[in-house]
């Protein structure tokens, strides 16, 4: 299901409305499967670690010791998680939009970002403001990054 903003209608020129649809398209079937989840396999790494050693003490030692591993070092791996998610799934939101640009041409996406950016959208200017912790829990990027991100690959293909 698409939800699109309500601000978008009738600002929008057909081409445009072409070039988001497909973009949206291509956020949800991306091609470089292995490129895109490297941040949440990052991010995803050190829990699974952390199970794998609580597993280990459970066959190796006993129930307890995995108990009393876990209870010690288990909210500081969830922490460390929560901790690198937002970040991770940001970072995979801007690599689907890389994937996404090659397909639409760079240019072309950008220009859409930068015609939505330029509508100044309520939901588009409260992303831009949140700062500190609620800047780095959030998982998908705002306007702005998605904007520096496309002139990046610009200037740097990959």
């Amino acid at each position: 299901m698409l939800l699109v903003s309500a601000g978008l209608r009738g600002r929008l020129g057909l081409e445009d409305w072409k070039t988001y649809l497909s973009w949206h398209y291509l956020q949800h079937k991306p091609r470089q499967t292995l490129y895109v989840a490297q941040p949440m396999l990052r991010a995803i790494l050190p829990l699974l670690l952390f199970i794998a050693v609580a597993a280990s003490l459970t066959v190796d030692i006993g129930q307890y010791a995995s108990f009393l591993f876990g209870s010690i070092f288990g909210p500081a791996a969830l922490l460390l998680f929560l901790y690198q998610f937002g970040p991770a799934m940001r970072k995979l939101f801007l690599r689907l939009d890389t994937v996404a640009a090659e397909s639409l041409g760079s240019m072309t996406l950008l220009s859409l970002f930068e015609k939505i950016d330029g509508l100044q959208l309520p939901e588009n200017e409260n992303a831009k403001k949140r700062v500190g912790w609620s800047a780095r829990l959030r998982p998908e990027p705002n306007i702005t990054e998605r904007i520096i991100n496309l002139q990046r690959v610009l200037a740097w293909p990959i």
